[in-house]
Parts: C-alpha cells; sequence; structure tokens
C-alpha cells in the first residue's frame, strides 16, 4: 500500500468514527489515542516525558498523520 493511499485510508476510517482530520492531516489528541490504541491520557503522560510521537502545539495540541504513522512504523520489530 502507497504512503498516499495509507494516509487517505486512516483519514477515512477516523472520520467514520467521528474525529476530525484537517485538510493538511491534522488531528486533536483525542483521534491520534484512537488510532494509536491508547488513552489520551497516555498521550498526555509522553508529552510531558518527551517520548512518544511528535506533536504541535498551536494554542490546542495537533498530531499529524505522517508523524503518527512514522512512530508506528518506528516501533517494528522484527524477529530474528
Amino acid at each position: 500500500m502507497t504512503h498516499s493511499i495509507r494516509v487517505l485510508a486512516i483519514r477515512e476510517q477516523l472520520e467514520a468514527h467521528g474525529h476530525h482530520v484537517t485538510p493538511d492531516g491534522r488531528m486533536r489528541p483525542r483521534a491520534a489515542a484512537y488510532l494509536l490504541g491508547v488513552s489520551e491520557q497516555t498521550l498526555r503522560k509522553w508529552r510531558c516525558e518527551n517520548v512518544g510521537p511528535a506533536y504541535y502545539k498551536y494554542g490546542s495540541v495537533w498530531y499529524r498523520i505522517d508523524d503518527l504513522l512514522s512512530r508506528i512504523d518506528q516501533s517494528r520489530i522484527e524477529p530474528a
């Protein structure tokens, strides 16, 4: 699956579950938590500990689909 198709599929999944994604692929912590399968509290904790996926703070906290996918890919472990 190409990256752009993957992003589009994730956007559609998020929006189908009531999460808003901006045209440039940003979302609020609630949607990011849903995508990652963690709680909003976990994301908050990660931000305080300076770990977890990259995020943006423009008055509010925002996550980008690309950053979340990158974080997911970085977490991949291949057995030997």
